[in-house]
């Protein structure tokens, strides 16, 4: 994360800078997640900026190197009604963001929304010509995949019951150092309160505070989800991350196993938390 790294979205007036202008051919994905209440909506675009060779451990003594896309992000922003309680709809998000984004000559490959979006504002993208699909982060069951062939121009690929796999695609960018993106105050807002949570075999990442919500980290593990499962040819199966032998050796995995004492660390992205530990613009640590 770097206060360097300007972001040209406005947030509060829904407007972005004006030099803000695509001067490139990259793809761009966004997820866009509304949430129950409409009450605030996280949206974020990013691309592929390059490759990082990342350590994979296949077995107990073979640890190979896998390259990963790194992640940028060309801006994020949680919306909030000025004085609550007012519904924000994904119509704004498709005039203001998406379509205004288009006019600027950005190339957006694929836009996925979370279950709380109206069919009829995603049929509208659809009929505009953009792939659209759904991406819930309670549950994912599917990776979403460009085809054009497709009438949403998407489509589906089981997940094979990993239900984490969008959340997973955010951490593990994190922990690789595979994220670019600028500072945000609603980013380290809730990432100080997403808690890993754990009931029998089910594992969620839910928020601590009652009067806050996750929005924000929601859209952008949806856009890292897409932008990797897009530009890369792994895809994250459950047999690749989630196996036994997995969480016997992944750290992330490993602290679901441990008894929750009262130190246990249930924060997702870490106790050890920080600001200057993601990657910066220039790929640097600082």
């Amino acid at each position: 994360m770097s206060k360097e790294l300007n972001n040209p979205f406005d947030s509060k007036i829904l407007q972005f800078d004006d030099d803000f202008i695509c001067t490139d051919n990259i793809p761009r994905y966004m997820h866009v997640d509304l949430g129950l209440k409409h009450d605030a909506m996280g949206v974020s675009m990013t691309h592929v900026s390059g490759w990082k060779k990342v350590p994979v451990r296949e077995d107990v003594n073979i640890e190979t190197e896998q390259e990963l896309p790194i992640i940028k992000f060309d801006f994020i922003g949680k919306i909030k009604p000025e004085g609550g309680g007012e519904e924000l709809y994904i119509a704004d998000v498709r005039e203001l963001i998406i379509n205004e984004l288009s006019r600027r000559g950005f190339k957006i490959r694929l836009a996925t929304f979370d279950r709380f979006a109206s069919h009829e504002s995603l049929q509208i993208l659809i009929a505009e010509g953009y792939a659209i699909d759904r991406l819930s982060l309670d549950r994912t069951t599917a990776y979403v995949i460009v085809d054009y062939k497709k009438p949403s121009r998407t489509r589906r690929v089981s997940t094979g019951g990993n239900y984490m796999a969008a959340w997973q695609s955010l951490k593990n960018a994190l922990t690789d150092k595979r994220v670019i993106f600028p500072y945000n105050e609603d980013f380290v807002e809730e990432a100080k309160h997403a808690e890993k949570r754990i009931k029998g075999s089910k594992v969620t990442i839910d928020c601590q505070s009652s009067s806050l919500s996750l929005d924000l980290l929601e859209s952008m593990a949806g856009s890292i989800f897409n932008a990797t499962n897009n530009e890369s040819d792994v895809l994250l199966l459950e047999e690749d991350i989630v196996t036994e032998r997995d969480k016997r050796y992944a750290s992330f995995y490993k602290t679901f196993e441990r008894e929750q004492a009262d130190d246990f660390d249930t924060s997702f992205v870490g106790a050890d938390y920080d600001d200057n530990i993601f990657y910066s613009e220039g790929g640097d640590m600082f």
